[in-house]
Parts: structure tokens; sequence; C-alpha cells
């Protein structure tokens, strides 16, 4: 299941790289099997100004975590959740303009990812 706390997740060649790094396994996974796929989840206005909104729909699940990763492949903002039906709103005045990859997962399991971009 992805992610864990032994898993990082970077931009190679446009190609989202996910390194398990206990394994020194590297999966390469095309980030656009997992956009959109999961209706649960929603990543919206995109572009983003001042903040970004993430629906999510989740029962039965101990944790959600919301991941923000920049184009380099850095984690810029990462919060846990609890269940069930809720928006949350981050702040992107702080954030570069450019390509960001949403990512959460549910109970440590990957399971949405949605491209957005900042301009500020």
């Amino acid at each position: 299941s992805l992610p864990t706390d032994s898993t990082k997740i970077k931009k190679v060649d446009n190609v989202l790289a996910v390194a398990t790094l206990d394994s020194n396994k590297i999966a390469q996974t095309d980030a656009a099997q997992f956009l959109s796929a999961n209706k649960n989840f929603s990543v919206s206005p995109n572009p983003a100004n001042g903040y970004v909104i993430v629906n999510y729909s989740v029962e039965n699940a101990a944790s959600v975590r919301i991941t923000l990763i920049n184009e380099a492949g850095a984690e810029v903002y990462s919060q846990k959740l609890g269940a069930g039906n809720g928006s949350h709103i981050i702040e992107t005045k702080s954030l570069g303009q450019g390509i960001y990859l949403c990512v959460i997962d549910v109970n440590g399991t990957l399971v949405h990812m949605q491209k957005f971009s900042i301009a500020h």
C-alpha cells in the first residue's frame, strides 16, 4: 500500500516515481491513472490563487492524509484529517506558482492524486 512512512514520492522525467525505501524497489506510476479516478475526492479551484479546497468523503477510515507535492518532488504540505465527509481549505499564498500534486491516502493506502496549478 502506498504511501507509507518508508515511501518517498518524487517526479522523475515527468513520471511520478514511488520509491519504497525498505525494499529498495522503485515503482514508476503514471500519475494520470490516479487523476480523478476516485469520485469521493476533488481539488478546486484549478488554477488556485490564495487557497485550494480538498473535498473528501471517506467512511470507515481511521485516518485521511492530504499531502501537497511541488514540481521538484518536495512535500510542501501535509495534514491528517478524520474520516467522514468534509472540505479542507489549504492556503496557497506562501507557495510558489507552478504545478502541484495533491496526494490523498486513507489508512495508509494511496487512493487519489490530482494535479493542480497555483497562479498568483
